[in-house]
């Protein structure tokens, strides 16, 4: 659907337009806001948007699936006042659903290993390609000393910042913990994990994809 509403190239007709083009600009309008500006687009730019447009909602399509970007879907954007207004511009509406998956799916079981950094874990068969971020089950337990430096932690791929982390301890020498944890996934629906042993050959990890979240 072309948009011809309140654009630059469109504007909203005035008393001066005739009756036939008047028609033919308000049919355009109504078909433009049943498809929410759907399109790659930015309706606003260079026309005179402003207080009239409050609520105005716009399918940005530039990365719908099959159009490049980041190829998860396209994105709801809504004409709304700015910080320290009274100035106006799009605000990004992100929307998620959760897919549970069942039965949950077990993509990582090691047993007795020492300290490793982290390794990429591939989810590309258990999510979908608009997946952002996994929920999973994370079990661990050591054998070894149980102290602050022994954990597990997974992050999104390619994260390097500390408090970008997820981390789980083993409680009691030789009994599992397991906690579920929230952790983002790159566009190649890509996790990292890694191991703080207390001593070689002690550490037990398993992860499981109890489902997903992708943007809608």
């Amino acid at each position: 659907m072309v948009q011809f509403w309140n654009t630059s190239s469109d504007p909203i007709p005035t008393g001066s337009t005739g009756g036939a083009d008047r028609f033919a600009d308000h049919t355009a309008g109504i078909n433009t806001v049943a498809t929410h500006y759907y399109g790659t687009t930015d309706p606003s730019s260079g026309a005179s948007w402003g207080a009239d447009e409050l609520g105005t909602v716009w399918y940005d399509s530039n990365n719908a699936l099959g159009a490049g970007g980041d190829d998860l879907g396209l994105v709801m954007k809504r004409w709304e006042i700015t910080a320290g207004g009274p100035t106006y511009g799009w605000r990004t509406v992100t929307a998620r659903v959760y897919v549970p998956l069942e039965p949950n799916v077990n993509v990582l079981t090691l047993t007795d290993e020492s300290t490793a950094g982290f390794v990429d874990l591939d989810l590309t068969s258990d999510t979908s390609a608009k997946a952002v971020a996994v929920m999973l089950m994370v079990e661990v337990e050591d054998s070894g000393t149980i102290a602050a430096g022994v954990y597990a932690e997974l992050r999104k791929n390619g994260t390097t910042t500390d408090d970008q982390e997820r981390r789980i301890h083993p409680q009691v020498t030789d009994i599992p913990n397991a906690v579920m944890m929230l952790v983002e996934c790159d566009s190649a629906q890509v996790i990292e994990y890694a191991i703080n042993a207390s001593a070689a050959t002690t550490f037990d990890l398993r992860i499981d994809v109890l489902g997903y979240f992708e943007r809608i």
